[in-house]
């Protein structure tokens, strides 16, 4: 296993664990005591156990760091790859949990903190009125309200896990705090110009309803369709773009715009799987028979829905949702799409087609 760093993290006792001397923190610290820990990880209480290859590998990655994150039940070792991944080798769920917020706070934590901002239009807070009106706009598209239902959907497991990964991020923000771990280098510039007398005087702690954000906006980022807004606009700029009682043949031009365009849709195949649903155009009475009573979809519609809406405010609302849209990175000119996709197996080594979805 390439590997360019190996950092043991141990739980705090009554005593809090000593903070090793700078000459320890190099390459030549012990191996011997890394092993001593992963065993006590990976192998349970059997210490004469003997090693797989793979766990072999893994102790003998010399150790350049240690830290002490409160709340770990026992010691856990992180080793990073050659770019600089880590690999997470703990003993239960809730000290990987701890071990990889207190992780990626300190690899991302400016990243994590916007992100949690974003959704419950909290950005403001940190960065003033120049971005008050990205707040109102994650606000008035539900962006917290959508973070609500995911924290309220969390089962008990989830909770405990998550409590977890944001205890370690708090370690972080604590560390940094008491000078003691590295702030992100960003904050150490923002200080400056929002007058604060150091990074971590920006640094708020995080809770699971944060971990509920993130998970909002990447909901938001994967499947937020504003498409519909748009339409109704451009429905509703249709409808008055005939109605100057001048206009040549005004009747029947608004017919065809409608009957012609807007409402045509042929399908791509003759043999529609959409029966019943309504889009058929009519043919569908052909196909079920004359006079044949239609299955359709039972719809719960909102209190509300139906009301008619401005032109006006819709044209609003869909200005609203396309900078939402470059926000999120949505739009076609960031090259927006899947991240799907395929090699045929005639150009894999070993000759089968690889997928990834």
């Amino acid at each position: 296993m390439a590997a360019l760093l190996s950092l043991s993290l141990a739980g705090c006792s009554k005593e809090p664990e000593p903070k090793p001397p700078a000459s320890d923190m190099g390459a030549d610290m012990a191996v011997d005591q890394g092993a001593q820990d992963m065993r006590g990880v990976d192998m349970g209480e059997d210490m004469s156990a003997p090693l797989t290859e793979t766990q072999a590998a893994i102790v003998g990655v010399p150790e350049r760091q240690r830290r002490t994150l409160p709340g770990l039940s026992a010691p856990v070792h992180v080793v990073y790859t050659e770019l600089g991944v880590p690999h997470v080798y703990a003993k239960t769920r809730q000290d990987m949990g701890r071990t990889l917020g207190f992780l990626l706070a300190r690899d991302r934590f400016f990243n994590m903190d916007l992100q949690r901002r974003l959704a419950q239009g909290r950005i403001s807070e940190l960065l003033g009125e120049v971005t008050l009106g990205n707040d109102i706009d994650s606000r008035l598209t539900g962006m917290d309200e959508v973070t609500q239902r995911v924290l309220d959907g969390l089962t008990d497991d989830d909770r405990a896990y998550f409590q977890a990964y944001v205890d370690g991020v708090n370690a972080y923000v604590a560390g940094v705090k008491a000078g003691d771990e590295e702030p992100p280098s960003e904050y150490k510039l923002f200080r400056i110009f929002l007058s604060k007398p150091n990074a971590g005087a920006l640094m708020e702690p995080f809770t699971v309803r944060d971990v509920a954000a993130m998970v909002a906006v990447i909901m938001y980022q994967t499947t937020f369709e504003t498409g519909d807004v748009g339409r109704s606009a451009r429905y509703e700029r249709l409808k008055a773009a005939y109605s100057e009682p001048t206009t040549a043949l005004q009747a029947q031009r608004q017919a065809g715009a409608f009957a012609d365009v807007w409402d045509r849709a042929d399908p791509t195949f003759s043999a529609p799987s959409t029966v019943g649903w309504g889009i058929e155009r009519g043919d569908a009475d052909k196909r079920e028979g004359a006079g044949a009573k239609k299955k359709r979809p039972a719809w719960t519609a909102r209190v509300g829905a139906s009301r008619p809406v401005s032109r006006g405010l819709l044209d609003r609302a869909s200005s609203r949702l396309e900078r939402l849209h470059d926000r999120l990175g949505r739009r076609e000119y960031h090259n927006y799409g899947s991240n799907t996709w395929a090699v045929a197996g005639s150009h894999a080594q070993d000759g089968f087609a690889l997928l990834a979805g």
